[in-house]
């Protein structure tokens, strides 16, 4: 009876371990996913050509997490090309794209890569061994995979040329040594934020020439460069932390990095602000170019260098080959091999170099070495193998080493830089301005974004105070430093501890005038006007210029410098004589520009003797003399010295009053003016001040118009007084119209200028001459156009900047304007007959 329950017993715990055996292989089983919808069949997928045919993905591939890292995928892209490899790594980046990484089953270096949205997928699978390359890509209602050899679709790809940055080896700060303390051991893992941006053009490329998406192709770019990190030990991982499409027009040459590295020059500008947005520490972009495959900035510091930390890759290698990871290890201070015909290693360290060899008879080659056989003096192409050298690596199945301890390392050389470049995030944060004082106020709302940046102030000096961060010190600060009216630049910039990163602001402080403020000025008024209406007598076309105060008095500032002399031959001539033929001596000397307001005799007077000469051209020289103070003693260079010259001038014409003394002098210059008229320099308008010219009408004395270059044609009939007005910032002169000249005083503190004239506006040609001079026969009478058009009467035939009228029979003027251009559209108030006039042109017409 005890052995038939045992028997029983023994039964039951069979069975039971039986099933729990099979329930085991059913949850711990290897799963295996096709690439393939296997409801479409691969035998039933079109075949497009002998190496192309449509694909239709797995919509399972949509869903892998991680929990599918060790399950298997089935490659079968033709059927005789199926494979199977083993899924190392799956991951989900910023935008939502699952990526899967997997090494094929039966190779050294067979990977599959496949990058999955909601919207398209994009897989690569490479086997060097085999010389083949599989591309499938599936994007909206399209599906294509296509199958290459490898060796041709990599022989025509662009190399890159790295470039060096300014050295800028200097100690740490405290708080950037503290970081780098805190994270200097190789063996520890290090995250390097990466954001990549992209052109229209690269978009359109990537969606139109290989039926992709830009997202999947950064997505599957990033699983390279992380693959290759695991393959060779880097302790690295990749992290797309963004993606942007820029408005940049690509250059197609090397200016394009240029334009992305300088952060102030106004081309990709935005890239600096959205990395420090989105803390990246390494900056890759990508657009349409085919002059390289790839450039980027060499890392030569070992403290690292932030604002280099920039690489761009065209977009045609961005996906299918290991470009980026290669561009962005030049910035970690990677070199390609030592013996490269060009572009050769090594970078940061002796070591920093790729490497080569002969595996079972096969050439092959590190990340950073070139493949192509142009590179090499023996010709030979290279199998490019995803590892960067290492000599603590062997090649799969051998015992050699693919690196070299003094010669090739970039796996080390990595290792060594990874945590100072993963520090870039924190660096280009702190080194900013976050404050900025002027005068001691701090500037509410400073924008760290802006590069540039205005303040205007009435004072004669400023103290410029820029705060920063304990990772950066502040370069360029001022105290009490002196003001020119108009703008003064002060460059600031916060540098990193170790200099290698700059963030450079220019503030411009722009010294004007104090706020209702003016001046006596004279303009250079020919005389008055009596014109009719429209008539180009009525506009004085003052230039942009402004005019200038007039006092009779020059005060002028002597400085040291290298002049010709220049004066009269002997005492009672008025021949020039130079010294020494010409020749120039060190002098003390200063030169004014004046004018005169009447044609006169006018005797200059210093306050001490010197030699004071006058000219007719700021071309000094015996053609342009008109007369000195001083003498010449009739050998060497013996000069007879006297306070006063005296010289016939015309009104408003310019001459130039130059002094010059041989010794430093005592006191400032000073010159008197005594004349008919009034004397005064030409100088520059003030910083912050402007000038306009009003037209006062003499009736009513209000101002009527006013204009920047005294333009008073519109200028209704009428007697004017014409005056300059000096404004300073805050006023606006449109508002002087309908005022006062006493009132604007008050207002805006105007000083009206010393000089004015008169102007008369009269009526235009009485309407019985018009009459007379259209029955005449008088051929250029016919030369106005006039036809009716939806309602409006067109006039053609006038001529530009001349004035146009419209009479109607009674002989009553009802239109009059100045012609902008030979036709004009007229809107007149009913039908009838009207008589229209452009200088000597008459018309009649019905309307």
């Amino acid at each position: 009876m005890k052995k038939n329950i045992l028997f029983k017993f023994i039964k039951v715990l069979s069975l039971f371990l039986i099933l729990f055996h099979l329930c085991s292989e059913g949850i711990f089983a290897q799963r295996i996913i096709n690439i393939n919808d296997e409801s479409s069949g691969l035998r039933s997928s079109q075949l497009l050509a002998p190496q192309q045919r449509t694909f239709e993905s797995n919509s399972q591939l949509k869903s892998l997490t991680k929990e599918n890292e060790g399950d298997i995928l089935l490659l079968d892209f033709f059927e005789d090309k199926q494979y199977r490899a083993l899924i190392k790594k799956v991951t989900r980046n910023k935008n939502g794209i699952i990526g899967i990484t997997a090494k094929v089953e039966d190779t050294d270096f067979g990977y599959c890569y496949l990058s999955v949205s909601d919207k398209g997928i994009l897989i690569n699978t490479e086997l060097p061994e085999k010389d083949e390359f599989y591309i499938a890509t599936s994007r909206l209602s399209d599906g294509y995979l296509s199958a290459h050899k490898m060796k041709e679709l990599m022989k025509n790809k662009p190399q890159c040329a790295p470039l060096s940055p300014p050295k800028q080896i200097e100690p740490l700060s405290s708080a950037q040594m503290q970081l780098k303390n805190t994270t200097a051991n190789e063996n520890t893992p290090a995250t390097i934020n990466v954001l990549v941006v992209y052109t229209k053009d690269a978009k359109e490329y990537i969606e139109n020439n290989l039926k992709s998406s830009i997202d999947l192709e950064i997505d599957l770019a990033i699983q390279r460069a992380n693959e290759a990190s695991a393959n060779s030990n880097l302790g690295v991982d990749f992290s797309l932390v963004h993606s942007y499409q820029t408005d940049y027009q690509e250059l197609n040459d090397t200016t394009d990095l240029n334009n992305l590295t300088n952060p102030d020059d106004g081309e990709l500008d935005e890239v600096h602000a959205l990395r420090r947005l989105h803390k990246a520490d390494l900056v890759v972009f990508t657009p349409k170019v085919d002059y390289t495959g790839g450039v980027a900035w060499r890392l030569s510091n070992p403290n690292g260098s932030p604002a280099y930390a920039f690489t761009l890759l065209q977009i045609q290698n961005l996906s299918h080959s290991y470009t980026m990871v290669h561009e962005m290890a030049h910035n970690l201070g990677c070199a390609h091999h030592k013996d490269q015909l060009a572009n050769a290693g090594p970078g940061l360290y002796l070591y920093s170099s790729g490497w080569k060899g002969v595996i079972n008879g096969e050439n092959k080659c590190s990340i950073m070495t070139y493949d192509n056989p142009r590179y090499w003096n023996d010709n030979s192409s290279y199998i490019k193998i995803p590892y960067f050298s290492s000599p603590d690596i062997t090649y799969p199945g051998t015992n050699v080493p693919i690196g070299d301890n003094n010669t090739a390392d970039n796996a080390r050389t990595i290792r060594q830089t990874k945590h100072i470049v993963a520090s870039y995030k924190e660096i280009i944060n702190h080194t900013i301005l976050t404050d900025l004082k002027v005068n001691g106020t701090t500037i509410e709302g400073f924008d760290i974004d802006k590069s540039n940046y205005t303040l205007t102030i009435e004072d004669e000096t400023v103290t410029i105070e820029g705060i920063t961060t304990d990772y950066a010190t502040v370069h360029g600060n001022v105290t009490n430093a002196a003001l020119n009216y108009g703008e003064n630049i002060f460059p600031l910039s916060a540098v990193s501890g170790n200099s290698t990163f700059t963030k450079k602001y220019n503030i411009i402080i722009n010294r004007v005038v104090s706020a209702c403020d003016s001046y006596p000025s004279h303009p250079s008024f020919d005389g008055d006007v009596s014109a009719m209406f429209g008539d180009d007598s009525l506009n004085l076309n003052m230039g942009p210029e402004a005019p200038v105060m007039g006092n009779n008095l020059l005060s002028l500032n002597l400085a040291y410098c290298s002049s010709p002399i220049y004066m009269r031959d002997s005492i009672h001539s008025t021949n020039c004589h130079s010294l020494a033929n010409g020749n120039s001596f060190y002098v003390y000397l200063s030169t004014s520009k004046i004018k005169v307001t009447q044609d006169g005799k006018y005797t200059f007077t210093a306050n001490y003797p010197l030699v004071l000469t006058l000219f007719d051209s700021d071309t000094t020289s015996h053609s342009s003399f008109i007369n000195s103070s001083a003498y010449w003693a009739g050998n060497g260079t013996s000069t007879y010295y006297s306070k006063r010259v005296t010289a016939s001038l015309k009104a408003n014409t310019t001459y130039y009053i130059k002094a010059i003394y041989y010794t430093p002098p005592n006191t400032q210059l000073s010159i008197s003016i005594n004349g008919p008229g009034i004397c005064y320099p030409e100088l520059a308008i003030p910083p912050g001040t402007s000038y306009t010219y009003i037209a006062v009408d003499q009736s009513d004395n209000l101002v009527k118009m006013q204009s920047a270059t005294a333009d008073f044609r519109f200028l209704n009939i009428g007697s004017y007084s014409i005056y300059g007005i000096p404004y300073s910032y805050g006023s606006d002169p449109s508002t002087f119209i309908g005022k006062t000249v006493s009132e604007i005083q008050v207002s805006d503190c105007i000083i009206p200028s010393i000089s004015s004239i008169n102007m008369t506006v009269t009526d235009e040609v009485p309407f019985e001459r018009i009459m007379g001079e259209l029955e005449k026969d008088n051929p250029q009478v016919n030369k106005l156009r006039a036809w009716k058009e939806n309602g409006l009467l067109y006039v053609s035939g006038l001529t530009t900047g001349k004035s146009w009228y419209v009479y109607n029979s009674s002989g009553i003027l009802i239109r009059r304007d100045i012609a902008k251009n030979k036709e004009v559209s007229i809107s007149l108030p009913a039908q009838g007959i009207y008589i229209i006039k452009c200088e000597n042109n008459i018309i009649k017409v019905v309307y």
